[in-house]
């Protein structure tokens, strides 16, 4: 147990600090739980009387396989990897990057992993402290980072800010990256602190908030407007979950610490403008959502292939007038790349599966009552981190 408690230590923060060091964990924990839900051979309470020689003898029998965290979702996942392979097979381009795009499916396996995981740690209030005081670390070692400009690969050269990157990244400085994910973890503990703050000890509450002051802060640096978007509609949403009297103070407080970054750190204005200058005008973002709707066109249905709209990109904007010098991405929609990647049927099976969660999760929100109060926490914090990241999406 003590064994599991330290992989999943380690798994739960490293998407902070190292995709690689994430796929290195996801596949421990994979094997590991492999092990644990393996056949086992195990002996009966009957005994058998054949003969004098066999009076000791004990009948064996090997127990199955059992998955606890079937969920009815198999289905939904089978379907979605079939679009998928026809997408790529009547897209053909080799068969290296039709089994590539396959194999990024392994999020599945690590999906119920990590689920089964949680059937063996039991997570509770315990895991809280560690948990936040690791991810204090990241913070602040990340901002130490934005401010000096430090790199790992030249440790002792200190450039100042903004002399290598104008957007806090976290450790390495991938800022998308790490903006993207941070902002779900922030949201965790926020929804702890909003279903907890009245019961939290003086140690927890000042930890969690200078972890959720820290962090905002770190977020507003990282000058992502998805993750800013994102932040406003979670905590509002969470506030009035919980108990929108008392957390009201909650709001202003963040919501003081945004207005002051907007007139005190001039490059949060300078994104905020230049928003609303795309909106109404012209933007790379809009040319590659024009381009994607374009591809959609040419297979509704299935797709032209998980991830292969990127690279028709080039041709799309030829034919569309669009610049030739327009950053060839992802959609910056995960909507749009789905759809134009795997068609009406893909997108719709991407739906269905966070539509599941979310529906479950807020028919449990309305029977709280029957829930404890560690448990009801846990489910503030799903539901907001699905609308998080939805919108951020």
């Amino acid at each position: 147990m003590k064994l599991l408690l330290k992989i999943f230590a380690a798994y739960s923060v490293l998407p902070l600090i190292s995709q690689s060091l994430m796929d290195l964990f996801a596949g421990i924990v994979v094997l590991v739980v492999l092990w644990r839900l393996r056949p086992i051979k195990i002996a009966s309470q009957t005994q058998t009387h054949f003969s004098d020689n066999d009076k000791n003898k004990q009948n064996f029998y090997w127990k199955p396989l059992s998955i606890k965290t079937w969920n009815g979702l198999e289905k939904i996942f089978l379907v979605w990897l079939l679009v998928v392979a026809l997408g790529l097979l009547t897209h053909f381009q080799s068969t290296q990057f039709v089994l590539n795009k396959l194999f990024e499916f392994k999020w599945v396996l690590v999906l119920y992993a990590t689920a089964e995981l949680f059937q063996f740690i039991q997570p509770s209030s315990k895991l809280l402290m560690p948990f936040l005081k690791t991810l204090c670390i990241l913070i602040v070692v990340g901002l130490f980072v934005f401010f000096t400009g430090w790199r790992f690969e030249n440790p002792w050269h200190f450039p100042g800010m903004f002399e290598t990157e104008i957007r806090a990244g976290g450790i390495f400085g991938n800022y998308m990256t790490f903006s993207h994910l941070f902002a779900i973890y922030w949201t965790l503990i926020f929804g702890i602190f909003l279903r907890f703050y009245s019961k939290l000890n003086r140690k927890e509450f000042i930890w969690i908030l200078f972890f959720l002051i820290l962090g905002f802060l770190n977020l507003i640096l990282t000058f992502t407007r998805g993750v800013w978007i994102s932040l406003a509609v979670t905590i509002m949403v969470g506030v009035f979950l919980a108990n929108w009297r008392k957390a009201l103070g909650i709001v202003l407080i963040f919501g003081m610490m945004a207005s002051i970054s907007y007139f005190e750190i001039p490059y949060v204005k300078e994104r905020i403008a230049d928003t609303q200058k795309e909106y109404y005008g012209e933007s790379e973002r809009k040319s590659l959502w024009i381009a994607n709707i374009e591809i959609f066109k040419t297979s509704p249905l299935y797709g032209v292939g998980y991830g292969q709209n990127k690279d028709l990109l080039p041709e799309y904007f030829k034919k569309l007038g669009i610049s030739d010098k327009t950053i060839i991405s992802h959609a910056h929609n995960q909507y749009i790349h789905l759809l134009a990647g795997t068609g009406i049927l893909g997108l719709l099976c991407y739906l269905i599966f966070w539509a599941f969660f979310f529906i479950n999760a807020m028919c449990l929100c309305f029977m709280r009552r029957s829930l404890d109060l560690w448990d009801s926490g846990l489910l503030l914090v799903s539901i907001l981190a699905i609308i998080g990241f939805m919108i951020v999406s």
